[in-house]
C-alpha cells in the first residue's frame, strides 16, 4: 500500500501529532532534561552524604517536582519513539534504549507507590511477623458508652494499633473505634526551618503534613509542631540557689548549692483520668528540706495559708483540713481506728483509710453524710515528712496538711509506733514552696514544732535573694536562678540539633491540639516505640459523654510468614571492643494451619544466615511478595539481672546473656522492571552498535 500523499487528508491529520511529538522528542529537550536530571542527581547524592537517606528522600525522591521530572524523560522518550513511526529494522537498537527507560521509570513508581521499607528488633528465642515501616502515624481511639448490654465492639480503621489500656469496668458497655492517620512530618524540627538555622536547600519547599489532620464526627485532630528529635522538659520547673553557711550575700552566689524541681501530673485510668500530682523535695543541707508544688486553683492556694496547726499536735500529729475557706483541725490519734466523723458543718465525713506509722503518711476516705451507699468517695493523701506528694480531694474541695512534731520535750514520750529514723525526718527544718494558679511563688518556713509566719512570703523570681530561719545561727539564703512557670504541670520538649552523619537514637515528638466535642487540649506526644517518658506517649481528653486518646507510632504491616531468631553472633576486631562482623541465624516460618493441624506452623526455611551485605530473600506464601532481610545492627549483649534481660527471657530459658539483632526489611515491587529495562538498554546499546545507527 503507497504512503499518504503530503496532501491527503491522512497525512495531514498525522501531521497535527507529529510536528509537537518532534518537538517534544527532540534531542535537544532530551538534552536539557538530562542535564537538569543530572544536576537534581549530583545534589540527592550531596544530600544524602551530607545528611542521610531520609532527607534526601524528604527533599528529593519523594517530591511531585522530581516526580513531575521523570514524567517528563518519559514522555520525551516516548515521544523520541513514536517520531519514528513506522519502525524499521533500524531503528530496533533505538526502541530498545528507549523502552529499556521507560521500563526503569514504571519500576522507579511501582516502588515509590508500594514498596515497603521495615524494621524488626528480636531477640535470641523470639519468633516476629510484624515489621514496622519508616513511617510515623497518628492513632484516635474514640470509646462511646452503649446504654444497654454489656461487653464492648471494637472495630479499626487503617492497620490494628498497639494493645490499648483496658477500658474501665462496671461503667456498662462500650464502643470503641481507632483510625489511623498517617502523616509525612519530615526529617527536621520545625523550628530549624527559620531564617539562620537549616541552610536553604529543597527541604525548604518539600511539603510536610500539617494542620489538621483529621476532622470527623466532632473530633479534630491538628499538628501544630513537630521534632525530629528531642528531650523532654517537665514543667513548672525551678532551680534554686542555696547556701547555708552564714556567709555575706558575695559569698553566698559565689559557692551555691543549685537545687532543681520539678511537678509531674499523672492521669488515673478511673474516674474521668484524674489528674495526681507530685512534686519534689530536696536537702539544702542536713537538717533543712525544701519543697516544691503546686496549686491547681484559689482553694488550693488559700489552704496553703490557712491549714496552719494549732494546740497540741498529738502523740501521731495534727491533720488540717480546709473547705471553702475554713481550716478543721483533726489529731490523728482520735481518728485511728474509728469511725468516720463529721468534718464541722459542711456535711462531709472523714475516715482514716489508712496509715502509716513508718512513713507518717495518712490516708483519708471523704465522702457526704446525706450519699447513699454506693456514691463514689474522695480520697486524700497526706504526709508529715514529704507534703509535696500530699493529694487532695478535688472532687469535695477539700485541701490540707499533715503536722507532726519532730521536737519533743525530753519528758515527753514519742510515739513507739514512729520509727526513730522518721522521727529525726519530722524534726528537721522545712521550706514549702508554692506555685500559685497565678504563677507566681509563694514559700512558708516549718522549723519542725511551729510555722514560723503567719502569712506564706512571696519568693521574687528576679534572682533576688531571700533569707529563711534568719533568727537561728543557720540562716538559708536562697533566690530563684531559673523559673519555668505552667499553670498545669505537663511536658514540654525541647528541639535537640540536627547531628547529621551520626548514627545516634532520635525521640521524634509531635505537638497536636485534641479536640472533642468542643473540649481541647494541645500536648506533646513522644513516638509510643522511641518515647522517653510514659506521661507523653499517649493523652486522653474527655467530652460528652465519651472520650478519645491519640498516640503516635510507625505504621506496622504483616509480613506473611513469620521470623525465628536462633542466635545473634557478633565477632570483635582483635583487641577492641568494636564490632567487625555480626550475622544470624534464623528460621523462616510460615503461618499457623487451621482446622486439625492448627498447632502446626510450616518451617519455610530451616538454620537460614542473614549477614552483613548478604540478604536473605523470602517469598511471602500469602501475598507472593518477595521480602528481603539485611542485618542492619544488633542488640547487647545483656547480661542476667539486666532490665532488657528479664524482660525477654523472664525464666523461658536458661542463659546467662542475651543477644539481638535488627533486621531491615524490604519489598521492591518495580525490582523486576529495573532489571528488565537495564537489559534493555545494554541489548538495545550494543545492537545500535553493531548496525550502525
Amino acid at each position: 500500500m503507497a504512503s499518504p500523499s503530503p496532501s491527503s487528508p491522512d497525512r495531514s491529520f498525522w501531521g497535527s501529532f507529529v510536528r509537537p511529538l518532534k518537538v517534544v522528542g527532540s534531542a535537544a529537550v532530551a538534552t536539557g532534561l538530562l542535564v537538569v536530571v543530572a544536576l537534581v542527581l549530583i545534589m540527592a547524592v550531596a544530600i544524602d552524604h551530607l545528611y542521610n537517606l531520609e532527607v534526601a528522600q524528604f527533599a528529593v525522591y519523594h517530591t511531585w517536582w522530581f516526580a513531575v521530572l521523570l514524567c517528563l524523560v518519559g514522555v520525551n522518550v516516548i515521544a523520541a519513539a513514536l517520531t519514528r513511526l513506522p519502525w524499521r529494522r533500524r531503528h530496533v537498537g533505538f526502541l530498545l534504549v528507549h523502552l529499556g527507560v521507560v521500563f526503569i521509570l514504571i519500576g522507579a513508581w511501582a516502588t515509590f507507590r508500594q514498596g515497603i521499607d521495615g524494621r524488626m528488633v528480636l531477640f535470641e528465642g523470639e519468633t516476629g511477623g510484624t515489621a514496622l515501616e519508616n513511617r510515623p502515624r497518628l492513632l484516635l481511639r474514640v470509646e462511646e458508652p452503649i446504654e444497654q448490654g454489656g461487653g464492648m465492639d471494637v472495630k479499626h480503621e487503617g492497620n490494628p494499633p498497639s494493645p490499648p489500656a483496658p477500658l474501665p469496668k462496671g461503667e456498662g458497655r462500650w464502643r470503641a473505634k481507632t483510625v489511623e492517620i498517617p502523616f509525612d512530618p519530615g526529617p527536621f524540627n520545625w523550628c530549624d526551618y527559620g531564617w539562620g538555622k537549616l541552610p536553604i536547600g529543597p527541604w525548604h519547599v518539600a511539603h510536610r503534613d500539617k494542620g489538621v489532620l483529621h476532622d470527623k464526627d466532632g473530633v479534630t485532630l491538628e499538628l501544630v509542631d513537630y521534632l525530629a528529635d528531642s528531650r523532654p522538659s517537665p514543667v513548672p520547673r525551678l532551680a534554686l540557689g542555696v547556701s547555708s553557711t552564714g556567709a555575706d550575700k558575695a559569698a553566698a552566689h559565689g559557692a551555691v548549692k543549685t537545687l532543681e524541681f520539678l511537678v509531674s501530673m499523672v492521669r488515673t485510668p478511673h474516674e474521668g483520668h484524674q489528674r495526681v500530682l507530685f512534686g519534689t523535695q530536696r536537702q539544702a543541707d542536713p537538717n533543712t528540706g525544701i519543697s516544691f508544688r503546686t496549686a491547681l486553683n484559689s482553694e488550693e492556694t488559700e489552704a496553703f495559708s490557712l491549714a496552719r496547726p494549732e494546740g497540741s499536735l498529738g502523740k501521731l500529729g495534727q491533720l488540717v483540713l480546709c473547705v471553702e475557706g475554713k481550716p478543721y483541725r483533726l489529731l490523728v490519734d482520735d481518728l485511728l481506728g474509728k469511725p468516720p466523723v463529721p468534718l464541722g458543718k459542711t456535711g462531709l465525713r472523714v475516715e482514716l483509710d489508712d496509715f502509716k506509722p513508718s512513713s507518717l503518711t495518712a490516708r483519708l476516705k471523704i465522702t457526704r453524710q446525706d450519699a447513699p451507699a454506693e456514691a463514689p468517695s474522695g480520697m486524700m493523701l497526706l504526709s508529715a515528712i514529704r507534703p509535696n506528694v500530699n493529694q487532695p480531694d478535688r472532687r469535695h474541695g477539700v485541701y490540707g496538711d499533715y503536722w507532726f512534731e519532730g521536737k519533743r520535750k525530753p519528758d515527753d514520750k514519742a510515739a513507739e509506733d514512729v520509727p526513730e529514723v522518721t522521727r529525726k525526718a519530722a524534726a528537721q527544718r522545712r521550706i514549702d514552696i508554692l506555685q500559685t494558679p497565678e504563677e507566681k511563688l509563694i514559700y512558708r518556713q516549718w522549723n519542725g514544732s511551729t510555722l514560723l509566719s503567719d502569712k506564706p512570703s512571696s519568693l521574687p523570681t528576679d534572682g533576688s535573694e531571700v533569707t529563711t530561719f534568719s533568727d537561728t545561727d543557720k540562716p538559708v539564703r536562697m533566690f530563684v536562678k531559673q523559673y519555668v512557670a505552667a499553670v498545669e504541670p505537663t511536658i514540654e520538649m525541647e528541639p535537640e540539633p540536627f547531628r547529621p552523619g551520626e548514627e545516634v537514637a532520635t525521640f521524634p515528638a509531635a505537638r497536636v491540639r485534641l479536640t472533642v466535642d468542643r473540649h481541647a487540649e494541645e500536648f506533646w506526644l513522644t513516638h509510643r516505640g522511641r518515647g522517653t517518658m510514659r506521661e507523653t506517649m499517649s493523652r486522653t481528653v474527655d467530652g460528652d459523654g465519651r472520650r478519645v486518646t491519640v498516640e503516635m507510632d510507625d505504621r506496622p504491616f504483616d509480613l506473611g510468614f513469620q521470623i525465628a531468631l536462633h542466635k545473634s553472633t557478633r565477632r570483635l576486631d582483635p583487641g577492641t571492643s568494636q564490632p567487625a562482623h555480626y550475622f544470624s541465624r534464623v528460621d523462616i516460618l510460615g503461618q499457623p494451619t487451621q482446622g486439625d493441624n492448627a498447632d502446626e506452623t510450616p518451617i519455610l526455611m530451616k538454620d537460614a544466615t542473614i549477614e552483613i551485605n548478604r540478604p536473605l530473600a523470602v517469598v511471602a506464601p500469602t501475598s507472593g511478595r518477595t521480602f528481603r532481610i539485611f542485618q542492619s545492627s544488633f542488640e547487647g549483649p545483656f547480661l542476667a539481672g539486666s532490665e532488657t534481660f528479664d524482660r525477654h527471657v523472664d525464666g523461658r530459658r536458661p542463659c546467662d546473656e542475651l543477644s539481638g539483632s535488627v533486621f531491615s526489611i524490604h519489598y521492591n515491587p518495580g525490582r523486576h522492571w529495573f532489571y528488565a529495562g537495564c537489559l534493555m538498554l545494554i541489548v538495545g546499546i550494543v545492537v545500535m552498535y553493531y548496525l550502525k545507527t
